[in-house]
């Protein structure tokens, strides 16, 4: 007997079920299927079949029937009975051999990363996988699962039975854009119910090549949230920014908003503590010593700046002479924020944040970076660089070799140069794990 895994996040599976169903089908054949959602038969292939393991659908001749089950998973979730939904998806989970075995397995061991959740399921069902890329597919899809049905958390690639917290070094990106850069980003992505970062600009577009990386801070402000498939939407105080109604003032209070319940909000506290003015050149520093950056002068002002202009356009700066600005943070905006060395939470329902050491967060990046270059998916890829080179921007010729990469990618990839593409990931990992002291040098 074969035994089926999952393959596709809950996320995806959700967007493809809620996609046909209030379109007002409850059946429809693959190809037009494929067109509503904007893809091919070929790309949902994984996706139906783990529809269809969770008895939410059944695929015949072509065409896709949901299941009672599936009708009644998709009427809770669009009329806001998640309970209800849930319980579905527990069902299921209880009734399919697969996901109660990496429900014991992750009960039994407290926590299991998601390529360990991968390799647990080829072992014991005999799939003999090789392509590290496949187990961390089939980890994420049964974390993900299991997280919907409330039986075990699942977030940055770990599945665990209680919500993880170990304290990180640093994980909050650098101000590296501008806030007409933040609504046009918001902008593009408002066109979507969701995206990928390369369905958000032309490739001829200035700044192309660091989308990834505008995305990341982005979801570091709150303002979009990545699901599993490396895909973005908007929030909903993203989507409010976004909203063309919405006037210069309103944006302003909604962008202050945005900073002081983002992990930003550390940054901006420590500004108020200056007595008198502060200049763009004090600012870079002070913020340079918070996230724990070495920066030369030149660099300390270049970011002190950008910050600066962030806060002037969430209302919470104040001019006091030319160059010199005070930090007046609205009344209503002094509420508590979350700490300065905290993973912010952007993309979870049911979901505790979890706190990831920093060489353990380097090191799982690494391992990510193996997989997803592997398999060749691209917008995940570009996002494991961008989150790898701002955890590594203080060593310049690291952060270099990333930035290298991800541009030699674009090339490289378009050209079907696979091996000169792999032996490029090679280098990069090996240069990062010499230089801070990684085992498992390749």
């Amino acid at each position: 007997m074969v035994i089926t895994t999952p393959y596709i996040v809950m996320d995806r599976l959700v967007d493809i079920l809620i996609t046909m169903y209030k379109a007002g089908h409850t059946e429809r054949s693959l190809p037009d299927l494929a067109q509503m959602m904007d893809s091919t038969e070929g790309s949902l292939k994984n996706a139906i079949s783990t529809i269809n393991l969770l008895g939410l659908a059944t695929v015949q001749k072509g065409v896709m029937r949901l299941t009672e089950s599936g009708q009644l998973f998709c009427h809770a979730l669009r009329t806001g009975k998640e309970d209800n939904a849930r319980e579905v998806i527990l069902t299921a989970v209880r009734s399919n051999e697969v996901l109660e075995f990496v429900r014991t397995m992750v009960q039994t061991r407290g926590n299991l990363s998601v390529e360990e959740v991968g390799r647990i399921v080829s072992q014991r069902y005999s799939k003999g996988w090789k392509n590290i890329g496949t187990m961390v597919s089939v980890g994420r899809a049964c974390g993900s699962i299991l997280a919907f049905a409330g039986v075990a958390y699942y977030d940055n690639g770990v599945v665990s039975i209680e919500p993880l917290t170990i304290h990180v070094k640093t994980s909050i990106p650098l101000p590296e854009l501008g806030f007409e850069v933040i609504l046009k980003v918001l902008d593009r992505l408002s066109r979507f119910e969701r995206a990928k970062p390369s369905d958000l600009f032309n490739k001829q577009d200035e700044g192309y090549t660091r989308i990834p990386e505008y995305l990341v801070v982005c979801e570091a402000l709150g303002l979009v949230k990545q699901d599993g498939i490396g895909t973005f939407m908007l929030t909903k105080i993203g989507a409010e920014l976004a909203d063309p109604t919405v006037s210069e003032s309103g944006k302003k209070e909604i962008f202050g908003k945005a900073l002081m319940d983002s992990s930003f909000a550390g940054g901006i506290k420590k500004l108020t503590k200056v007595d008198g003015g502060i200049d763009a050149q004090l600012a870079g520093k002070i913020l340079g010593h918070w996230l724990k950056r070495k920066w030369s002068a030149s660099t300390e002002k270049t970011y002190g700046k950008k910050f600066l202009n962030w806060l002037k356009h969430g209302n919470i700066l104040e001019r006091v002479s030319s160059g010199k600005y005070r930090i007046s943070i609205p009344q209503h905006l002094q509420t508590s924020s979350p700490s300065s060395d905290s993973v912010y939470d952007t993309n979870s329902r049911i979901y505790d944040t979890i706190e990831l050491d920093w060489y353990f967060m380097v090191g799982r990046l690494i391992g990510n970076l193996e997989a997803v270059g592997w398999t060749d998916s691209g917008p995940e890829f570009e996002n494991i660089l961008s989150k790898l080179s701002n955890l590594l921007r203080e060593h310049e010729d690291i952060a270099l070799l990333l930035e290298s990469l991800a541009t030699t990618y674009h090339i490289e990839n378009s050209q079907g140069q696979g091996k000169v593409y792999s032996a490029q990931i090679d280098l990069a990992i090996k240069r990062i794990r010499e230089r801070i002291g990684l085992s498992g040098d390749k």
